[in-house]
């Protein structure tokens, strides 16, 4: 069935949680559904519980996150397959054909047009929400706020791409672009926790995966990165709860410092 427009009983596709914070996170990949006009998009069920379909996890840890620390919020509302928001418009895999050896049934020969209302709709709609969101945040006075404004990017990773043979080792890890400042100061706090991180790993947020990033933080010169947490951490609720501990606990301390 072609896709032109949301139907009635659609959700919107991006959803969106201010608050007077200097931080503000956004989710990307959180989201599962599609439209009714798409179906499953001719993936299986169980294809549609793994990181093809979304990032595990990043339905439940950005709100409880944004909960324990009373930010604001930006997050997807549909898969990742149905359009990656995070990938530049111009990006043939925004729209991806197949995903780690899962052949997207629902992505192959659509129109010119329907790849035209899928990024009028999913792409364009969310990054306004999160300018919009942005915005407000820059509206404030950084003494009211205090300190200048942070953007996050919340994502998580598999810990073996079927593709490949070796296992990610990384617990978490930190994506950043030319501005390293706020994935620096992270993943030092992490690793002296322990755990097992690293720095553009397993993407550079300096290609074509990292386009909030450019958009909402480098553009306006905050502090901004990414991170990934590998999802076999987030596969129970306990999982979930335990990381928004981390998560909270590193960024209280950075807030008080940067």
């Amino acid at each position: 069935m072609t896709f032109t427009q949301l139907g009635p009983n659609d959700p919107p596709p991006v959803k969106t949680y201010l608050a007077k914070h200097r931080l503000i996170l956004s989710a990307e990949h959180a989201g599962r559904r599609t439209p009714a006009a798409l179906g499953d998009l001719g993936v299986s069920a169980a294809d549609q519980r793994r990181h093809v379909w979304y990032d595990i996890g990043m339905d439940v840890v950005p709100m409880l996150l944004r909960e324990r620390l009373g930010c604001s919020l930006v997050h997807s509302t549909y898969s990742r397959l149905v359009l990656d928001p995070n990938r530049h418009p111009s990006d043939p895999t925004a729209i991806p054909l197949v995903s780690d050896d899962v052949r997207v049934i629902g992505n192959q020969d659509i129109t010119y047009a329907e790849v035209a209302a899928r990024h009028q709709i999913f792409h364009v709609r969310y990054h306004a929400a999160l300018t919009s969101a942005c915005d407000v945040i820059s509206s404030f006075d950084e003494r009211e706020l205090g300190g200048s404004p942070i953007y996050l990017s919340l994502h998580s990773m598999t810990d073996r791409l079927k593709s490949v043979a070796d296992e990610r080792p990384w617990e978490i890890t930190f994506l950043h672009n030319d501005d390293i400042r706020l994935a620096e100061n992270l993943e030092h706090w992490f690793k002296q926790k322990g755990f097992n991180t690293a720095l553009n790993q397993p993407y550079d947020a300096r290609g074509s995966t990292g386009f909030s990033l450019y958009s909402h933080g480098y553009s306006r010169g905050w502090l901004h990165c990414a991170l990934e947490i590998r999802q076999d951490l987030l596969s129970t609720e306990k999982g979930c709860e335990l990381w928004v501990d981390h998560l909270a606990d590193a960024l209280t301390d950075l807030m008080e410092k940067l």
